[in-house]
């Protein structure tokens, strides 16, 4: 994969993107109406790039739970099941956050293209997909 045609989208994601909307049309005019929400500190930046590298590790890790699951299958093997409470309970935390990482992507792209209402209608569906898909991939 050729990572140099993501620099310019890269790029742009770290940049601030101003916002001059009011939304419910409740603020007159001011010096405070042009407000930017986004901010261009360095403190910013770098919580952009942990969290573009976290939801990165949570894409790896839904591509070893495929390889594993598919090695698996190959040689008919079980995998490994959680004995104790304690370690299911571990096992659902940890799968119901990496599954929120792993549609934090989609639904930021569905709040920029559509609306909040369909955030809405869509987000426990789609949390409830990766959390199953990712507890299939390793738990069969």
């Amino acid at each position: 994969m050729n990572i140099r045609k993501y620099y310019p989208f890269i790029i742009l994601l770290l940049l601030p993107m101003y916002s001059f909307a009011d939304r419910y049309g409740m603020h007159a005019p001011s010096d405070e109406y042009y407000v930017d929400f986004s901010g261009f500190s360095f403190n910013d930046i770098i919580a952009k790039l942990i969290l573009f590298y976290i939801v990165y590790l949570s894409y790896k890790f839904l591509l070893n739970s495929y390889k594993g699951w598919s090695s698996r299958k190959l040689n008919m093997e079980k995998p490994d099941i959680p004995q104790s409470t304690s370690d299911w309970l571990l096992t659902i935390v940890g799968y119901l956050i990496v599954s929120f990482l792993l549609v934090f992507p989609i639904l930021v792209t569905i709040k920029v293209m559509e609306n909040s209402q369909a955030l809405r209608d869509n987000w426990f569906w789609l949390q409830g997909t990766a959390f199953f898909a990712i507890g299939y991939l390793r738990k069969t």
